[in-house]
């Protein structure tokens, strides 16, 4: 698995990698730390997936996302944010994401949507599904 993350602050990726580690065997990671970044390295690639958090400088996460769909790429995409899942997560999927999990909960949340996204399903938090009566199905 090819995974390539992109978010500005260098702890929160190697924490990110670390669990990944942890959790796959056989991934290769990547960096970038912004979203004009991301778009550069992308399509040099085949990446399995891309984790791509929302409020990065240069180019944020949803105009990199939305960037990312118009090319016709289909890779699924994970949003990360410290943001509210209730003001950005139906709009990031709207948008073509896979999926949106909170940065307070990615040691919780980040293996099972990621293994959800693979699987090619939509990923939120349980808690949000309910307390919202957002359905996936929907998009």
């Amino acid at each position: 698995m090819i995974i390539i993350i992109a978010d500005d602050h260098a702890i929160f990726r190697k924490g990110i990698i670390e669990l990944l580690l942890t959790e796959f065997t056989s991934i290769e990671i990547h960096e970038a730390v912004n979203g004009k970044d991301l778009l550069d390295k992308i399509d040099n690639a085949v990446w399995d997936l891309i984790l791509l958090d929302i409020s990065m400088p240069v180019l944020n996460g949803i105009e990199t996302l939305k960037q990312i769909r118009a090319a016709g790429t289909k890779v699924p995409i994970i949003m990360l944010s410290s943001q509210p899942e209730d003001q950005f997560a139906i709009q990031v999927l709207k948008e073509g994401a896979s999926g949106f999990v909170h940065k307070s909960k990615v040691s919780e949340e980040l293996i099972i949507a990621i293994r959800i996204v693979l699987s090619g399903k939509k990923y939120v938090s349980k808690s949000f599904a309910e307390k919202s009566g957002f359905d996936l199905e929907e998009l």
